[in-house]
């Protein structure tokens, strides 16, 4: 699990980086930006990064590694929840029409 959790941020983190620099960046310096809804898809899917972080480091033992079973369990669970919410969010906005908002 901890390797597999560290693996998922690792490929999350290069996703990250490459569409900030080869999509986010250039639409906004370029005003590329179809509607608003183009960019809360865009920026909640990267913001998807920070609960899988917290799993990572939760896995690896940094973060919540003085808790006991059912406190980390609680924030084990915490930490998905928040990232179905934000992938959810981000992919009701992906199918909206970009012009609709």
């Amino acid at each position: 699990m901890v390797l597999s959790t560290t693996l998922l941020l690792f490929y999350f983190t290069g996703v990250f980086f490459y569409l900030l620099f080869n999509a986010v960046i250039p639409l906004t310096t370029g005003g590329g930006w179809r509607g608003i809804a183009d960019v809360l898809a865009v920026g909640f899917y990267l913001l998807g990064i920070v609960p899988l972080g917290g799993l990572a480091l939760m896995g690896l033992g940094v973060i919540g590694k003085w808790k006991d079973e059912q406190a980390s369990l609680r924030l084990h669970a915490t930490f998905v929840a928040i990232f179905l919410v934000v992938a959810h969010v981000a992919m009701i906005f992906g199918m909206l029409n970009p012009t609709l908002l």
